[in-house]
């Protein structure tokens, strides 16, 4: 797997420990700061708990894929197909990029 098959699985687990450890750096700047890692404990012992995850949700919305579908796209590519969800994932970054740079 290459960087730049970003799954909304890894980018998540970058966000938890960037979170975690942004709380526990910055607790000594104030002990309220201890209040970014502890959400971040909740959400995800919620998520665990319930299998639904807002950071998620809002990254499947971004349009990136999941492992399953990276797997899936690997396979099938060698078949010469590409398969819909990675193919629609790829239109919404393609956009989203040329919406960035139009700006």
């Amino acid at each position: 797997m290459s960087g730049s098959d970003l799954t909304h699985e890894r980018i998540g687990r970058v966000l938890v420990g960037v979170s975690v450890l942004t709380g526990i750096g910055l607790s000594p700047v104030s002990p309220w700061f201890l209040l970014i890692s502890a959400g971040t404990a909740l959400n995800l012992a919620i998520s665990g708990i319930t299998d639904r995850c807002p950071v998620r949700s809002l990254l499947l919305r971004m349009g990136f894929p999941g492992e399953r579908d990276l797997g899936r796209a690997e396979s099938l590519t060698l078949a010469g197909e590409v398969p819909a969800p990675v193919r629609a994932a790829r239109l919404l970054r393609a956009k989203a990029r040329r919406r960035a740079t139009v700006n």
